[in-house]
């Protein structure tokens, strides 16, 4: 099997089956995983932690159509992710990219960026454009849940 066609299998066994049990199988024990977290992920424990913490805001997670390369021990992939969000039961979408290192078939390094803006706006989480609110010079101001039902 293909180091991309192994990505793609375990991707969608960690996220369209929810199965945890495949995380060790796919990184290596020091494993740096970037992109995910404001920090540095490292190994199959951290990145486990990580998956269920997703798993516990989303669910029926699908993964669109995966395009990718591989190439001398690298891939590089880009694919929709489309989840239902369990708060607000409403569906959300958006775009995901990775690149991975392999040390044989495990990941040893990986690059990944997921739109968790996007999903969260979506979800009614953060305001519609939030992004662009941004960057236009406005600042947001989250205000805590128990003040909020103070008012």
């Amino acid at each position: 099997m293909s180091l991309l066609d192994r990505t793609e299998s375990h991707l969608r066994a960690l996220w369209e089956r929810a199965d945890s049990s495949v995380v060790s199988d796919f990184f290596t024990e020091d494993a740096k995983i970037h992109g995910l977290e404001e920090m540095e992920l490292m190994g199959p424990a951290e990145f486990a932690a990580f998956h269920a913490m997703v798993l516990r805001q989303f669910r029926d997670v699908r993964l669109g159509e995966m395009t990718g390369v591989e190439q001398e021990g690298r891939v590089a992939m880009a694919f929709r992710v489309h989840a239902t969000e369990r708060k607000s039961e409403r569906a959300v979408s958006c775009m995901a990219f990775l690149m991975a290192r392999f040390r044989g078939e495990k990941v040893c390094e990986g690059m990944n960026f997921l739109d968790f803006l996007t999903l969260f706006e979506q979800a009614g989480r953060l305001p519609p454009r939030t992004r662009d609110m941004c960057l236009l010079g406005n600042v947001l101001t989250l205000v805590p849940l128990d003040r909020r039902r103070a008012h």
